[in-house]
C-alpha cells in the first residue's frame, strides 16, 4: 500500500524491507536489459534484410 510506505509497524515481515541500493539496482539492470533488446532489433532487422 503506498500509504503506509514510510510507516513501520511491528508486524511488518522482514523481507518486505529491501536493502538499500536495491530498487536502483534493479532499475539499472531493466535499464541495461532494455537497451541491449533494442540493440540487438536494430541490428537483427537489418542484418535479416527486412
Amino acid at each position: 500500500m503506498a500509504v503506509a510506505k514510510g510507516m513501520s509497524s511491528a508486524g511488518d515481515s522482514p523481507r518486505d524491507e529491501a536493502p538499500p541500493g536495491r530498487d536502483e539496482a534493479v532499475v539499472f539492470w531493466s535499464w541495461i536489459a532494455v537497451l541491449s533488446i533494442g540493440l540487438g532489433y536494430m541490428l537483427a532487422i537489418p542484418l535479416s534484410g527486412r
